[in-house]
């Protein structure tokens, strides 16, 4: 929850609350999920639900989650009150303070947000949400460098948390930290879908600007326009770029989706449509439609009744412009399939909300004190009014209107420091962004200070009874009330209240009846303009004689030995009781503070006596009242002592103080504990002093664990003690063999010593250590690896260690230099492995590269002196598909690094040639009677085959199907040369030997040019002559290879591995590619990203030794099989593929199930090889990771 993973959040609280119905943790953790999901309602139920089983009303969590409720229904106060006392208990979880911070920041107190929040972060170090909300506050104050520190440690703790990774970027770019910026934001961009990433993508092209790499800066920001045209900052940054780059501008590229979601069934492929990549709003009528399925035709319809014409659709997978019905609101296009017969196929509509209007937005902007937390003069309180129906993603801010800065939507209420220049009178500009990307551009003011006082009119004076008046006043602006007032030869008198209102009251009590009175009114604005009225008079009526009516005397139990006796008068007077019983004297107790409601306190009140008492009242006037005579009586003295609990600095284990905070919380039946007595493990109690549940204690001397105890006693003389115990240790932390080692250009690593084991922090910075980098584990030997640094530069920086008791020591600064950075990205491509020709106009494409630096390389291609793709991350193989007609291609590659820099241009031809070779001139030639020579020509060199047989039905057709020694002439009718011929020339000539006397042989040539292309011509016949001695004997075959071993199995020696695997979670182990070898089928392989899209996800296993194999078998889950798969066996150190597939009707060629256990099954010709890969690209649901529950290698003998 802490961490921003609410839906693994909620799966386990469900079911912890299913578990214990009773436990409150769980169940109030689960309530505020649901609050967070919006769905109020479930939330109200379940904190009702267990209020009414704790049965504590005082319960911290349920305090919490009850003031979360008034929260989310608008009630501010009322959330902020019930959060104070749930955060006053020692029990109270810090994520308390983080609420807390919610609910203040909403009703802009952000002194006092920043401090809940830091309370928050202080009391769980994995609180990532506080850490994130810090760091929007302290870069919204200016302070970006301490907001990236917060920032990161939210990113830390949660990579998920895309808000914190905007944080993170926006601050280190505000900060100064470009090049460390520019890898946060291209990481954060690269991790978006699509049709999301706009923002992210003008981040990074602002972050290569102020390196230097406009050209890199202008292609990035295009990007962002290419996916959100409505991008009106991005439309800025565009002409400013454009202004340094050239005189003419570059057309954004449109969007290009990157990967596309589908909710398929569990055991069959998506089919149907997403429009956009599955994006949920546009504020476009124009998307992209992306199509699956295995039909090749396809039409569209926004309303299922007119429909477009048929479109041809590759198989699997298509993409078609389409344009939405005009209007806002919820867009659903249907489609279909044209199949067998020519019926309609329906597939699964694609749903999308266009929203083209942007967010109705309003900014006012008012003067702030001082701040607490920003450390500059000048702050403004932003108060921003957005609603839109695909909700406020956040807010582009600009003080000056061409340097924007990004922040997400974390409330209405904001507060910002401003730079001198933007202090008065000069806008701020404000661009709202809505969930589909529409802006709204605001414009706000800081106004001008206040100098005109406030307009003082309507100034009455009322003068009352009992030496009491009444002045009240307007004025035109909120200001204070004070009264000036005095009589002759009396001194001048000041009454009022610093409230600030604009109608005011002021009574003045004490006067004298009948006197003539002076007076004037005093109210000052916030802005401190004081304005005071002229001196006017009033008189006061003469004294009252009447005393005071007394009712309604009643006299009630409130402790083991008080009673409390209250009343009512009919005006205002004192408050007195006279009470006695036999043998003891009367006595009087009360207040003189004039009142209609009285209540006095009897205390040392003796159990089981009657008393007698009576109560007094006299007016201002002194008129005196006296009630009839009454009795109460006590019951007996009260035995049972108190409950007592004691804690020391709310429950830490360590301390480097002797001084420690104790919390007392002691109960008693007689209405509180009343005294309290302190001692430690090495003192006696001391004296006995007031109850008090938070207090301060020194240990005597001596580190080591110390306990300290309390004893309490109640108002009966009860007592009780508790214990409670601590670790103590002072002694000092020291760092030595401070050392930095591994210096690259973007890296180096810190190590130091310490003399107790404690955290490791390294502050670093290029003017001053500001940004920090470390861990919370304590050792003795520290090793902090500092990244994302900038080549040859000055660091300044220093180490900071701090022990579990809270000892810090911190090093002095020292520097150390970045290394130069290294030369442009190199790199090299082959076509085809190095292939000379190729008959198919699909070629792979083997790209390698390599970069001084450990960032991303990007790639763009080109063939011929066409025009260059757009850059894309580096892909190595990758499918490439050249242009039409033979002769030779060209295909180039260049490669950019992370910081931009562009290296030289690699090429590699092939020659495309798709004609087969042209036969002619066939002949035979030395016929004998076990011989024949068999001459031809071609017309650019080929290879030489001849086949044959005894019958020359199906030749044709049989061409190069199967290799027949010449031992089986007697038994087969047509046989096939062993071993063809593979050099190339035009001129052809093949003996055939080995064959029977006197018999007609019919032949056929077959030649292959170097490309592949194949000619075969038939027809032939060749007759052998008379008797010939028989053949010597055939060598004896070579030994047959182990059969149904499996060679891939680890228990055979296989080792697996993997393009990647699914981590270890709270649901399971780690998915690693050693459970697809391991012989149990309860166990797999996962990979760790979805299947649609991007780069195939591959499973190799390299065999203890070279091994014969002739198959291969693949087992997956339903809804985890591949629908796009490549098997490879490595031979003669190169790849080999033996078996493929990339739509269903291949797919059904390998395919078999067994309940919910999909298998591929291929099956070739032997080969010796040492390795095998299965690749894939494309899965069974589009959601879901390949799995394989098992791979299996062997030969079968078959």
């Amino acid at each position: 929850f802490v961490s921003g993973r609410q839906a693994d959040a909620r799966a386990a609280l469900e079911q912890a609350v299913g578990d214990d119905r009773a436990s409150v943790a769980p169940a109030v953790l689960l309530a505020y999920v649901y609050l967070e999901d919006g769905n109020t309602q479930a939330a109200a139920a379940q904190i009702e639900r267990i209020r009414s089983a704790a049965g504590d009303p005082g319960n911290a969590l349920i305090l919490g989650a009850s003031g979360v409720l008034e929260f989310r229904n608008g009630r501010l106060d009322s959330a902020e009150s019930m959060l104070a006392q749930g955060v006053s208990r020692p029990d109270a979880p810090a994520y308390l303070f983080k609420i807390l911070g919610d609910v203040r920041l909403a009703r802009g107190a952000h002194d006092q947000a920043l401090e809940a929040y830091q309370q928050a972060a202080y009391r769980d170090m994995e609180s990532v949400l506080s850490r994130d909300a810090l760091g929007n506050m302290l870069r919204l104050a200016g302070q970006p460098s301490s907001a990236a520190g917060y920032y990161a440690a939210a990113v830390a703790g949660n990579p998920n948390l895309t808000r914190a990774r905007f944080g993170l970027g926006s601050a280190l770019l505000q900060s100064g930290s470009t090049s460390q910026a520019l890898g946060v934001l291209t990481d954060l961009a690269n991790a978006l879908p699509a049709y999301a990433s706009d923002n992210a993508l003008l981040l990074k092209g602002i972050a290569q600007w102020k390196m230097g790499n406009a050209s890199g800066a202008l292609a990035t920001v295009n990007d962002a326009l290419g996916i959100n045209p409505g991008n009106r900052v991005a439309t800025t940054y565009k002409s400013r770029i454009e202004r340094e780059v050239s005189p003419r501008g570059v057309s954004p590229k449109s969007i290009q989706p990157r990967a596309i979601e589908g909710t398929p069934a569990s055991d069959k492929p998506f089919t149907g449509v997403l429009i956009n990549g599955g994006a949920p709003y546009t504020n476009s009528r124009n998307v992209r439609l992306g199509v699956y399925g295995d039909l090749t035709q396809v039409a569209f319809s926004n309303d299922g009744y007119s429909w477009s014409t048929w479109f041809a659709k590759p198989d699997p997978y298509g993409e078609f412009g389409w344009e939405l019905a005009p209007g806002d609101g919820k867009k659903t296009v249907q489609m279909k399939f044209k199949g067998f017969l020519f019926f309609d196929v329906a597939g699964e509509p694609g749903s999308i909300m266009l929203d083209t209007t942007p967010p109705a937005a309003s900014v006012t902007l008012a003067n702030m004190g001082p701040p607490a937390y920003a450390g500059a003069v000048g702050r403004a309180r932003a108060s921003i009014t957005a609603e839109d129906q695909s909700g406020i993603l956040g807010f582009w801010l600009s003080f000056d209107g061409n340097d924007w800065e990004w922040y997400d939507c974390y409330g209405g209420d904001l507060a910002i420091t401003l730079p001198p220049s933007a202090m008065y009178g000069q806008k701020l500009y404000f661009s709202v962004v809505d969930g589909a990307g529409n802006h709204a551009p605001v414009e706000a003011t800081v106004q001008a200070p206040d100098t005109t006082p406030p307009f003082i009119y309507g100034v009455q004076a009322a003068p009352g009874a009992y030496g009491a008046a009444a002045v009240t006043w307007q004025t035109d602006e909120a200001s204070d009330s004070w009264v000036e007032y005095w009589t002759y030869g009396s001194s001048l008198q000041r009454t009022g209240a610093d409230a600030m209102t604009a109608s005011h009251l002021v009574n003045l009590t004490g006067l004298q009846p009948g006197a003539d009175y002076y007076y004037h009114v005093v109210s000052t604005d916030a802005a401190g303009n004081r304005a005071q009225s002229a001196d006017m008079t009033f008189r006061l009526q003469m004294a009252d004689t009447t005393p005071p009516v007394i009712s309604r005397v009643e006299a009630s139990v409130t402790g083991r030995d008080s009673v409390g006796v209250t009343w009512w008068t009919d005006e205002p007077s004192d408050s007195y009781v006279e009470y006695w019983s036999s043998g003891i004297s009367l006595a009087r107790t009360g207040t003189s503070a004039m009142t209609t409601s009285h209540l006095v306190a009897l205390t040392n009140i003796r159990s089981g006596v009657v008393y007698y008492y009576r109560v007094v009242s006299t007016d201002a006037a002194g008129n005196r009242a006296q009630s009839a005579d009454m009795t109460f009586r006590l019951q007996p003295a009260d035995t049972t002592p108190p409950t007592v609990r004691l804690s020391i600095n709310n429950g830490a284990q360590s301390t480097n103080s002797a001084a420690v905070q104790l919390y007392i919380a002691a109960q008693d039946d007689s209405g509180g504990v009343l005294e309290m007595s302190l001692r430690d493990d090495k003192t006696q109690f001391g004296q006995w002093q007031p109850y008090t549940a938070y207090t301060t204690w020194r240990f005597s001397s001596g580190d080591g664990r110390r306990t300290a105890t309390v004893r309490v006693r109640a108002a009966a003389g009860n007592e009780a003690q508790a214990s409670a115990s601590i670790t103590v240790d002072t002694t000092p932390l020291s760092t030595s063999w401070v050392e930095v080692k591994n210096i690259g250009p973007d890296s180096a690593t810190v190590t130091w010593r310490t003399n107790k084991s404690s955290d490791s922090w390294v502050l670093f910075g290029t003017y001053s250590p500001s940004a920090s980098q470390g861990q919370a584990e304590r050792v003795t030997s520290h090793t902090v690896l500092l990244r994302g640094l900038s080549p040859n530069t000055t660091y300044y920086f220093k180490v900071r260690s701090a022990d579990e008791a809270g000892n810090v020591a911190e090093s002095t600064t020292q520097t150390f230099r970045t290394s130069q950075r290294g030369n442009p990205p190199t790199g090299s491509i082959r076509i085809d492995n190095g292939a000379a020709y190729t008959r198919s106009n699909d070629v792979q494409l083997a790209i390698s590269a390599r970069d001084d630096y450990r960032g991303q390389i990007d790639m763009r291609l080109r063939e011929g002196n066409g025009s260059w793709s757009g850059w894309m991350a580096l892909q190595t193989p990758f499918a490439y598909r050249i242009s039409p007609g033979d002769g030779k291609k060209t295909v180039s590659v260049e490669f950019r690094d992370m910081y931009g820099v562009q290296s030289t241009t690699y090429s590699s031809s092939i020659t495309l040639d798709t004609r087969p070779p042209r036969i002619s001139n066939v002949k035979s030639t030395s016929v004998t009677a076990n011989s024949a020579t068999i001459t031809w020509n071609t017309d650019e060199p080929a290879t030489s085959r001849v086949e044959y047989g005894t019958s020359g039905a199906g030749m044709r057709e049989s061409a190069g199907d199967r290799s027949v020694t010449s031992a089986d002439v007697g038994a087969k009718s047509i046989i096939v040369t062993p071993t063809p011929s593979g050099s190339l020339r035009t001129s052809h000539s093949v003996t055939l030997t080995g064959l029977r006397e006197k018999t007609t042989y019919y032949y056929q040539v077959v030649s292959s040019d170097a490309a592949g292309n194949v000619a075969v011509m038939s027809g032939f016949s060749v007759t052998t002559s008379g008797a010939t001695p028989p053949p010597p004997p055939p060598p004896p075959p070579p030994p047959s290879p182990t059969t149904n071993v499996n060679w891939a199995q680890s228990s055979n020696g296989g080792k697996a591995s993997a393009s990647s695997y699914a981590p270890a979670t709270s649901e399971g182990p780690a998915r690693s590619p050693g459970n697809a070898n391991d012989g149990n089928a309860r166990t797999y392989w996962e990979a760790a990203r979805p299947g649609p899209g991007g780069s195939a996800e591959w499973i190799m296993v390299e065999f203890a030794k070279a091994q014969t194999i002739n198959y291969i078998k693949t087992m997956s889950d339903v809804g985890h099989y591949p629908m796009d798969m490549t098997v490879e066996v490595e031979k003669d150190g190169r790849w080999v593929a033996v078996g493929s597939f990339s739509s269903t009707s291949q797919q059904k060629n390998y395919m078999s199930r067994s309940g919910s256990t999909i298998a591929f099954e291929f099956k070739f010709t032997p080969v010796v090889a040492s390795k095998i890969r299965v690749s894939v690209r494309r899965v069974s649901n589009p959601t879901h990771a390949i799995q394989f529950f098992e791979v299996i290698a062997m030969n079968t003998g078959r």
